[in-house]
């Protein structure tokens, strides 16, 4: 864990952004250096997993609302409107977080593989988790990391570096929610479709049974679903 406190505070640091978030030429990987909580933190989340290293941060999706704190993994199971806020950090141990975005393709070709669960019905559905982070979470994203001093390895070693991260977490505590984010059939799947919606065309005015025709819902079902 120390190995990743002191690679994300070093890279974000200096590449940070005025909202304390660091991109990276990594594909997917980013990360957060907060010494002063800014505030309500407003974000449309795609399903990612996001190892909280140092600190703690107060996370809102809907009606649910979970405080996530060192040696945490965070999984968001679907694209969501999420309010984040950070509640433990200083400059002398500020809030560090590393996040890896989760791919669709790599989750449904490994959830084949690993074959059928007990499906979820609607009402278990969540989108929001938290987990111990494992030894195995934790070695993917300091191999992660170490490809920002190699990029030249980057397109060569990442993909087997996502396959093992997605691995282990569909294997995990949480990782019937994932499988159910792969099934295109699910609800978190066809929301997720109105939520891409949203996500690109955020300034447009759109009706709602354009929303409820995209997650091929009905506008009840979609009412009742997509709070």
């Amino acid at each position: 864990m120390d190995v990743l406190k002191h690679a994300v505070h070093t890279y974000a640091a200096r590449h940070a952004n005025r909202d304390a978030l660091a991109l990276t030429p990594v594909p997917g990987l980013r990360m957060m250096c907060v010494e002063s909580p800014p505030g309500d933190l407003h974000s449309v989340y795609r399903p990612l997993v996001c190892l909280v290293l140092q600190g703690a941060k107060l996370m809102t999706v809907g009606r649910e609302q979970q405080v996530f704190s060192a040696g945490q993994s965070v999984i968001v199971s679907a694209d969501m409107p999420v309010v984040g806020r950070i509640v433990q950090a200083s400059r002398r141990e500020p809030y560090l977080a590393v996040a890896v975005e989760l791919e669709m393709t790599l989750l449904r070709e490994l959830a084949a593989q690993l074959g059928s669960v007990r499906a979820q019905r609607p009402s278990e559905t969540r989108t929001l988790f938290a987990e111990d982070t494992n030894a195995a979470i934790l070695d993917c994203a300091v191999r992660l990391m170490r490809l920002l001093d190699r990029p030249d390895a980057t397109s060569l070693l990442r993909p087997g570096i996502m396959h093992e991260l997605h691995y282990w977490l569909l294997c995990g505590q949480h990782g019937a929610a994932l499988r159910s984010l792969a099934d295109p059939d699910s609800h978190a799947s066809r929301l997720a479709a109105a939520i891409a919606i949203l996500r690109t065309e955020y300034r447009s005015r759109i009706l709602v049974e354009r929303l409820a025709a995209a997650a091929a819902m009905s506008l009840t079902a979609f009412h009742k679903h997509f709070k």
